[in-house]
């Protein structure tokens, strides 16, 4: 696509000039949107780990369970 709008306007009619910029703008706007949520899942992931590794370290520390003894 960039090398066919890089080519001189005069050689193109009117009309396929404005669609290639168009295509170009549609698969631009296609492009970003998907390396924005790309963005957004690796964020989720990495503050999911963050999260549950604070987690895990605000667990109170407690003695280990002891087996009971039977009532009898």
């Amino acid at each position: 696509m960039s090398r066919s709008l890089s080519r001189p306007a005069e050689a193109r009619a009117a009309e396929d000039l404005e669609r290639e910029w168009k295509t170009l703008i549609v698969l631009t706007k296609e492009a970003s949107r998907s390396a924005y949520r790309g963005a957004l899942v690796m964020a989720e992931q990495r503050n999911l780990v963050t999260a549950q590794a604070a987690r895990i370290d605000a667990r109170p520390k407690t003695a280990p369970l002891q087996a009971e003894t039977p009532c009898q």
